[in-house]
């Protein structure tokens, strides 16, 4: 995948449709708690004890051995590229990148007229001999 799909799919405006990663091998490891109360300090701390870590550690190497072994036998990753090689659109990349052409373009333009609203204003401003701090920084002088 090219560095602009990457940026197009990570926008919040576009959708990428992909298939889904199967859910085979994800293994929920432990929740983190904040400090910002005591009740959760005292959880977090709890959970960070030896006796709690050890216990933790061994439960998730059963799993990982489990998962492996599944794996191993159902061929599920396998069967998952296959399904994805099957069922991809070949052309998603493009149309996900013309998609995200536009958009920027518009984005662009977007940008270019605020801009040109600003100076105007700016104009407008300095020839009435009117003060060209704007904002926060008026309230300052």
């Amino acid at each position: 995948m090219s560095l602009e799909f990457i940026e197009a799919a990570m926008h919040r405006r576009i959708i990428v449709k992909t298939q889904r990663f199967p859910p085979v091998g994800l293994m929920f490891q432990r929740p983190f708690f904040s400090s910002k109360t005591p009740q959760r300090a005292g959880v977090e701390v709890a959970l960070q004890s030896e006796e709690v870590c050890d216990r933790i550690a061994a439960m998730q190497a059963r799993l990982e051995k489990a998962i492996l072994q599944e794996a191993d036998q159902e061929r599920s990753a396998v069967k998952w590229l296959a399904c994805v090689a099957h069922f991809e659109p070949e052309d998603m990349e493009s149309e996900v990148l013309k998609e995200f052409r536009v958009l920027k373009a518009e984005m662009d333009r977007q940008i270019h007229a605020r801009r040109a609203a600003s100076t105007q204003v700016t104009c407008i401003r300095a020839g009435e001999g009117s003060d060209l701090w704007l904002g926060r920084h008026a309230q300052n002088r």
